[in-house]
């Protein structure tokens, strides 16, 4: 090979080593490496199949005509699927010549396979990622250089493939991270006030002032500019009683038409979101000038032992004083609170002492958790104690004493957990850890839990 030929043939080396380090994009780096080999190897067609998940299949996407198209194939089945099976390499000058060469794919496109050269993609454990393979060189059959030099590309592209698929695993985990972040935050704002509502709860001698803190709470959290608590209380239903939390007001009768969509909702089994309401509500509702305007409403039942249905009304939702639609979200939360007041107003009487039973059980499940997890460490200091008390040597006694150490460090990192968890503490921790010497201390550990057990 002359000098300049060897040149070029560095230089598009160092071009795609280059390239492969500076992408981490799966499918920018399949066409980087496809297009760069292509041309280094002065073939007419390169595919990169890769492996699949579950390793039966290779997969890759062509171009047919203007659309790009994934084919896939069964690992085995032709020659790339041969190469992935046996991780070995191919270089064949004459396609049709090999059994192993399915030529079905050229029947379909009208391309004629002349020569091949497919080299299996290595990770660095030695596992396959994928196949590398070149049809038809110009100017003659691939050459024993030519493998040797697609070995070796295919290596750095295999390691440059791992390092993408690593990226976008952790962007994926970190992007679920964000997510679980978020929607935990909300569920413990949720929890919150569902907490402060039950406390108020626990406090209130009467349904009157129960529903005073409910019609408060709830109006305020999801930017309600009007609510009520209210029941049906004739036969028809046409008549609700409603206490809508405006001071020294007693409660007040709206009477509703007989196909009133406003009635059928609250006569259902559901939260129910409704919209584009045109309904007017007396003045003497709410204590207002003029009758009240009803744009949008959320409508949630409260589950209750009492003869007349009741139900929680909230009305025009609003922000920057404007009246915007109730969400999902909304309904979710009025939900839990209708499903949490039905079960207060069944059991106002009872309450303190049944939170006082349901706390009592929650602490217990949590102390007999805690008292599990503390096994394992005081049975592993018990073990090193006895190995001490029968020990003479100094070296072996300072062993076992390290390791007893090392246990009340994990009962102390178990406390420390235990204390942040009720402090509502959240944090990761990322650690690295030494595979020979991780086992070599659990076999210690193993080793003085078993003792004298035929095991």
């Amino acid at each position: 090979m002359n000098s300049s030929l060897i040149q070029k043939k560095l230089d598009v080396v160092q071009d795609i080593s280059k390239a492969l380090s500076a992408s981490l994009d799966l499918e920018t780096l399949l066409s980087l490496i496809v297009t760069k080999v292509t041309e280094l190897m002065s073939a007419s067609r390169a595919t990169l199949f890769l492996l699949s998940d579950d390793k039966n299949h290779l997969w890759s996407k062509v171009l047919k005509g203007d659309e790009l198209v994934e084919i896939r194939l069964k690992v085995g089945q032709g020659l790339a699927g041969w190469v992935a099976a046996n991780g070995q390499s191919v270089n064949i000058a004459d396609a049709y010549q090999d059994k192993r060469f399915d030529g079905a794919v050229d029947k379909e496109s009208g391309f004629k396979t002349e020569t091949i050269l497919c080299v299996p993609m290595l990770q660095s454990s030695g596992g396959t990622v994928g196949v590398l393979q070149l049809l038809n060189k110009k100017g003659g059959p691939f050459n024993e250089e030519d493998e040797e030099l697609l070995m070796a590309l295919s290596s750095q592209a295999a390691m440059a493939i791992e390092n993408s698929k690593l990226y976008h695993s952790v962007v994926a985990n970190n992007k679920e991270l964000a997510t679980a972040k978020e929607h935990l935050k909300k569920r413990n704002e949720e929890l919150d006030l569902l907490y402060r509502l039950e406390r108020s709860l626990g406090t209130n001698q009467s349904k009157v002032e129960l529903y005073q803190r409910l019609v408060s709470v709830v109006k305020n959290e999801l930017g309600a500019s009007h609510c009520f608590v209210g029941r049906f209380i004739d036969k028809r239903k046409n008549d609700i009683e409603c206490f809508t939390g405006v001071v020294g007001q007693k409660n007040v009768t709206l009477h509703l038409a007989e196909k009133s969509p406003f009635k059928k909702c609250l006569m259902g089994t559901k939260t129910t979101r409704m919209e584009g309401l045109d309904i007017m509500l007396p003045a003497n509702a709410f204590q207002t000038l003029h009758p009240l305007e009803v744009k949008n409403a959320l409508v949630a039942p409260l589950d209750c032992k009492e003869t007349h249905k009741s139900f929680l009304v909230l009305m025009n939702k609003s922000h920057n004083e404007k009246i915007i639609d109730f969400v999902e979200e909304d309904e979710r939360f009025v939900s839990m609170i209708a499903g949490q007041i039905g079960h207060a107003i069944n059991s106002l009487v009872e309450r303190k002492k049944q939170e006082e039973e349901d706390r009592l059980s929650i602490i217990g499940q949590m102390l007999a958790g805690i008292v599990h997890d503390l096994k394992t460490p005081m049975t592993i200091i018990s073990g090193y104690a006895q190995l001490m008390a029968g020990e003479n040597s100094t070296e072996k006694r300072k062993e076992y004493q390290e390791e007893i150490f090392n246990q009340f460090d994990v009962l102390s990192g178990m406390t420390g957990s235990v204390l942040a968890f009720a402090r509502g503490d959240a944090e990761q921790l990322i650690s690295k850890v030494y595979l020979d010497k991780f086992f070599l201390k659990l076999k210690k550990q193993l080793d003085a839990i078993l003792d004298g057990k035929k095991i």
